[in-house]
């Protein structure tokens, strides 16, 4: 199956898209798990999360900010036409 992978982390002009294919919706699941780490905005600057001084504070804020990235991410089935055109 061919799939559309969006990276988000709910901020506009912050999406990315990968293209790939899987065998099955589990595998696509495990794909976005293992590929948000490369998603350029996961480990946030100061324009998502506000620096603190406080060591586990910002580790709370990091946690929750990066969790949103988790749910904003997702996948979609695409054609195969859709998926040439872009890989």
């Amino acid at each position: 199956m061919y799939i559309k992978i969006t990276y988000s982390n709910g901020y506009c002009g912050c999406d990315e898209y990968e293209y790939v294919e899987v065998a099955n919706e589990n595998e696509a699941n495990e794909y976005i798990r293992d590929g948000i780490n490369n998603y350029v905005f996961f480990e946030p600057d100061g324009r998502f999360i506000e620096y603190s001084d406080d060591e586990e504070e910002y580790e709370q804020e990091l946690e929750f900010y990066q969790q949103g990235c988790f749910d904003y991410s997702g996948w979609e089935e695409i054609s195969k036409e859709e998926y040439e055109e872009n890989v």
